[in-house]
């Protein structure tokens, strides 16, 4: 009984999307009465009503409130209300969830809001805001002024049977006509006046101007048994939710329904085969709480989804996308293909035992009580959304670290018990798994022993670098700190015993702001490293490339590989510093000139002989 409550209270609050989010920046709230048994409500220092329940009959909201933010009324039980003047802000859907409202008063001095007939108006009297949800009328006439119609204007209806909309309207909210948990709306009928630019009403339901779009049913419609007609596309988000529709059929021409567009439609029994040309199903369960829905079915061109035994999956099997609320088994084994598990796809008082598959990654948020949640085999289980209310997790493959995380932070049972996988093999597979998993977590925690050792090595390796390389880029540098070891642990090349003494000359040499930047002691490194390579046997596979880097060769000479070939001809004696190389390149450049000249003036003669 303690986990149906917690379901219960669980699904309420999902369909409370958007409830007031309270800023902890503001530091003052103040508290206010409201009716007999301690009842109360808040206001913060910024003037929003954030949160409370009133039983009170009547309430005058104190003059504090200067905003009033989504559903922060919902399941109040107040009959009459009094909104200040202080009000300049109330958001869409600010009054959804109060089945007892009758009667809503603004103060006079107020410039933002009104009541006209009743109804809840900004002061321009071109937005419905809310129509209370026990007005004493069963036909509305949405008048001509109005350009918008909030959402869940009208929720929570007692008696309005019928809303007349205007030509004029032209912005309704997707959840305007949505009723409420808490009471079975009245509405009957959305007519829409011919000539309404953004919608149409068919048979007394509202679709989009060009008929290919179900927005909304109204909740207590008197054809239970509603067939959409062929031609639409969509069916909106949130369509039928709560509405008292017992069956729906599609037509062929469907390709989408939104999030929730049948939540908590308790009545629904019977949901038609999906077209060939259905692709998508909202990023929310369509079906969420819709839970006497016992079976899907799919046609078997479609391409984008399947059934097996009444469940729908995609089309590849890998995605289950929706378990219908009203199916009466007490144990589901996800087939072996399953990947992923939509969030939401389980919604169902039925299920005791759910057997997850080995292949299973993500197991998506869900509503349901279950006794047992059991992995079979090896799980490559990489993600649990909720499932909070298992009384024990049965897992009996080699340890995986997110069920035992989720298990022991949910304070749930792990154990294994053999009964619940499919054939001898697996349970043998599984004991032996469940055998080894002492030495696998002793191996793992001398993996994770050695990784650590390693980082810390790392982590050392780096302070030292970073360390020798600050000393040898300090403006207060001396020679007699400078060392080829320093040079080492600073991760710098180059440097030998031999020509250590040049490159502290030449780092010292530098001014002191040059000096303190590391990329300028790394450009004189590298050029004593090149140096060292060009004096050492490994100048043969030495390419034209750190010679320009370093400023020996131009970087636009056309004679790159002629002068690498001259440096690799000399003696070592002649290319074993700076200078010798430079004289060798100058030397080898002089030579291609006077080269070029004289054939310039051989050229030059030829035309003059010919003549």
């Amino acid at each position: 009984m303690l986990k149906r409550i917690i379901k219960i209270f669980l699904v309420t609050i999902l369909a409370l999307p958007q409830l007031a989010i309270v800023n902890p920046a503001w530091a003052t709230d103040t508290t206010f009465t409201c009716g007999d048994g301690g009842y109360t409500y808040t206001v913060n220092a910024t003037g929003h009503l954030t949160h409370g329940s009133c039983s009170a009959p009547s309430l005058v909201l104190d003059s504090s409130v200067v905003f009033i933010d989504y559903a922060s009324l919902n399941g109040w039980q107040i009959e009459s209300l009094t909104i200040p003047a202080s009000v300049t802000t109330i958001s869409d859907g600010a009054f959804y969830g109060l089945p007892k409202l009758e009667t809503i008063t603004v103060d006079a001095s107020n410039t933002n809001f009104k009541t006209v007939g009743g109804v809840l108006m900004n002061i321009s009297e071109d937005r419905i805001i809310y129509y209370p949800s026990k007005l004493p009328s069963q036909n509305y006439n949405v008048p001509k002024t109005i350009l918008k119609i909030d959402n869940r204007a009208f929720s929570c209806l007692t008696y309005l049977e019928v809303v007349q909309i205007n030509t004029y309207t032209t912005n309704i909210d997707p959840a305007s006509f949505i009723s409420c948990p808490y009471i079975a709306s009245s509405l009957q009928e959305i007519n829409v006046l011919t000539g309404n630019s953004s919608y149409i009403s068919i048979d007394h339901v509202l679709y989009s101007a060009d008929g290919k779009n179900l927005l909304n049913f109204p909740a207590n419609y008197q054809q239970r048994d509603y067939v959409v007609p062929n031609g639409t596309l969509t069916i909106a988000g949130s369509a039928f939710e709560y509405s008292n529709i017992r069956s729906i059929t599609f037509p062929s021409s469907l390709t989408t329904i939104g999030s929730y567009a049948f939540q908590s439609a308790r009545s629904l029994e019977s949901v038609g085969e999906f077209p060939a040309s259905y692709t998508y199903s909202g990023a929310s369960s369509p079906f969420f709480n819709a839970d006497k829905v016992t079976s899907f079915t799919v046609s078997g061109d479609n391409l984008s989804f399947k059934s097996v035994g009444g469940v729908l999956f995609s089309k590849n099997g890998s995605n289950l996308r929706e378990y219908p609320g009203g199916k009466e088994s007490t144990e589901y084994r996800i087939p072996d293909s399953v990947i992923t598990v939509d969030g939401q796809a389980f919604v169902n008082n039925y299920i005791k035992t759910l057997v997850v598959p080995s292949t299973l990654t993500t197991l998506g948020y869900s509503y349901i009580s279950l006794d047992y949640l059991v992995f079979s085999g090896t799980s490559s289980v990489s993600q649990i959304d909720g499932y909070n209310l298992v009384d024990r997790f049965v897992y009996c493959g080699t340890t995986n670290s997110v069920i035992n995380s989720f298990a022991t932070g949910s304070g749930k049972i792990v154990e294994c018990i053999d009964s619940y996988f499919v054939d001898e093999a697996e349970v043998v597979a599984a004991r032996v798994a469940a055998a080894a998993r002492v030495a696998a977590e002793a191996a793992a925690a001398r993996v994770a022993v050695e990784l650590a050792a390693a980082k810390a090595a790392k982590e050392r390796r780096e302070a030292e670098k970073k360390s020798a390389r600050s000393e040898i880029s300090s403006n207060a540098i001396v020679v007699e700190k400078l060392s080829v070891e320093t040079f080492d642990k600073a991760e710098i090349p180059g440097i030998t015993a031999k020509n250590i003494d040049a490159v502290q000359a030449e780092i010292l040499a530098l001014p002191a702001e040059a000096r303190a930047d590391i990329s300028q002691v790394l450009m004189i490194a590298r050029k004593f490293e090149v140096v060292e390579i060009i004096a050492s046997d490994r100048i043969n596979s030495i390419s034209s490339a750190p010679l320009v880097e370093i400023g020996l060769i131009p970087e636009d000479s056309k004679y790159k590989s002629t002068l690498v070939a001259a440096l690799r001809k000399l003696p070592v004696t002649q290319r074993s510093d700076l200078s010798s190389i430079k004289t060798a390149i100058n030397t080898k450049l002089k030579e291609i000139q006077e080269r070029l000249d004289r054939t310039a003036a051989i050229r030059a003669r030829i035309p003059t002989r010919l003549s």
